[in-house]
């Protein structure tokens, strides 16, 4: 499912991936953590095609995407990888259902599908009572929830997460983890998790755990 090569980032002067080998399989649920600095969210960025790496592959579904063409990767991130942030990033001039359904209007998907898909993501998330609600009007497990139809929305192969619990409660927090294990599980969804919650991250399938730039265990 994906597999990396050597990959190095620098910013500057500062080496923060020093070289980076590992593997995740379709249906996984990956924790990557470590302290700050340790370069979790550049290694997360570099999987979801957001930042090139200085050197090194990056392989998802027998693709090397960083060999791909701008066009050519754009479109390969709208259509295998869907992500969800720390901070929901959802537009407040849309109710919930416009949000969601972003990426798959700008992915030129067939209106008819993807709103199906969306109602039938609103249900799978318990949050079809929502649809015609702006962000403004959600709670902040709402606004996340939201954040993952929109994550879905074109069936991605694989889910990044980038501390998503970071600004919710206790509750919230297990809400939303209880929910990665569902897509998982119910789904095959493949996840890759950014945390510093080690709680969280001990229910993971496995974890991935970041010192100074490198994969230590």
């Amino acid at each position: 499912m994906i597999s990396t090569e050597n990959i190095k980032k620098s910013f500057g002067q500062v080496d923060v991936l020093k070289g980076i080998n590992i593997s995740i399989d379709k249906g996984e649920l990956v924790s990557i953590v470590g302290a700050s600095g340790a370069g979790k969210t550049t290694l997360l960025q570099i999987l979801g095609t957001l930042l090139n790496p200085d050197e090194g592959k990056v392989i998802i579904n027998s693709t090397d995407v960083f060999k791909l063409k701008n066009k050519a990767i754009a479109k390969f991130r709208n259509q295998e990888l869907g992500f969800v942030f720390q901070f929901h990033q959802l537009l407040p001039e849309f109710n919930a259902f416009e949000n969601a359904i972003l990426p798959a209007m700008l992915g030129k998907v067939n209106p008819k599908e993807y709103k199906h898909r969306a109602h039938e993501l609103f249900d799978f998330l318990n949050i079809s009572h929502r649809l015609t609600h702006k962000p403004n009007e959600l709670s902040g497990g709402e606004q996340q929830r939201v954040a993952v139809a929109r994550a879905l929305i074109n069936q991605p192969s694989v889910l990044f997460a980038d501390e998503p619990t970071g600004n919710l409660d206790s509750n919230n927090t297990q809400e939303l983890f209880d929910l990665l294990l569902k897509l998982k599980i119910e789904l095959n969804q493949t996840v890759v998790l950014v945390t510093h919650n080690e709680n969280l991250a001990e229910k993971s399938d496995r974890i991935l755990r970041m010192k100074d730039g490198l994969i230590v265990s």
